[in-house]
């Protein structure tokens, strides 16, 4: 398999829409995992969240639906708080595959959840895999079960506002904040400030002093356009080694400054999201080709072995080596 044929494994994780092009109706797949004595009140603080994107987003022309799917291991009813169940997906029908991000529940279960090999296994690919992960409150604690060396995206907030409550309300708020800014990140990306403003204000407007940056100015559409066209070529250009500086200078924009709009039009820094297109590769190059690891590392920009062994301990806490027999393994191949 060559790295050329390998596009596709960076559309998995991030999908850019061109600037100035209407595109076909997309339907963006938000999973949410859930296990015995989660919280019911994150479930349906979820539904309502997109059921509102969904319908502001028609009402503004955008061109975005949400699918929300729960999830759990073997699927069929999960008893969440309030012994009241839902109906969920077991997670070998997605294949770590299938969806845009994924929300781990909160609930006094997660403690339960860390020891269940099915769910800690599955949660670890579905990381390697490069899907944006948010852990909701003690759902953290199974995050880290499964990838103790590495950070699900920041979920912190600002100070002030919602956030300063004390004992169980400022654990319930905070998880609120996870939970809202998780999605909030996930609906600027695709349907805009205004319509997650929207969303925001309809669905949790107590939270909407607690994100002044995220829910403040965004760049104008020529500089918007211009960080588009910059993820396009950080994508295409992943396996070369490039830089970010490379990257600002295509279009015609200061680091700082590109650094910046980035990260406001994205989501994400550009750092993050060139080393995400580089570690989507090296794992299908892993699971998928006979390459030497030393090659698969300079095919994909990452200089060395030595490097990428580096890169892949800390993201995932095993050698590329480990992972390539562990995939091939799951694989069949």
């Amino acid at each position: 398999m060559t790295c050329a044929s390998l596009e596709s494994a960076l559309t998995d994780w991030v999908q850019l829409p061109e600037p100035n092009v209407r595109c076909m109706p997309v339907t963006r797949r938000v999973a949410i995992l859930l296990f015995e004595d989660c919280s019911f009140a994150v479930t349906v603080m979820l539904g309502e969240i997109f059921q509102a994107a969904n319908e502001i987003a028609s009402s503004a022309n955008r061109n975005v639906r949400y699918e929300l799917r729960f999830l759990s291991v073997t699927g069929g009813n999960v008893r969440c708080s309030s012994s009241i169940c839902v109906w969920t997906d077991g997670l070998d029908s997605w294949h770590c595959v299938g969806f845009d991000t994924l929300f781990v529940s909160d609930g006094t279960g997660a403690s339960a959840a860390a020891r269940d090999e099915r769910i800690v296994n599955w949660l670890r690919r579905v990381h390697a895999n490069m899907i944006a992960v948010q852990p909701l409150g003690e759902g953290h604690r199974l995050f880290r079960s499964a990838c103790a060396h590495a950070e699900p995206r920041s979920v912190g907030v600002e100070h002030g506002g919602a956030g300063e409550t004390e004992g169980e309300e400022r654990e319930h708020t905070s998880v609120r904040l996870e939970l809202m800014k998780g999605a909030l990140i996930l609906l600027k990306r695709d349907i805009g400030d205004d319509c997650a403003r929207s969303v925001a204000k309809q669905v949790m407007p107590d939270t909407l002093s607690a994100f002044p940056s995220l829910l403040g100015g965004s760049p104008d559409r020529d500089t918007a356009d211009r960080v588009h066209v910059a993820a396009r070529w950080l994508k295409d250009n992943c396996q070369r080694s490039i830089t970010i500086e490379d990257a600002a200078r295509v279009v015609d924009m200061s680091t700082r400054n590109f650094q910046r709009c980035f990260k406001i039009a994205v989501g994400v820094t550009p750092s993050a999201y060139l080393m995400r297109a580089r570690f989507a590769i090296v794992c299908s190059l892993l699971t998928h080709s006979e390459l030497p690891v030393d090659k698969i590392a300079r095919h994909t920009g990452m200089s060395s072995g030595d490097r990428l062994a580096k890169v892949f301990r800390r993201q995932l806490n095993v050698s590329p080596t480990e992972y390539r027999i562990k995939t091939r393994l799951e694989a069949g191949i």
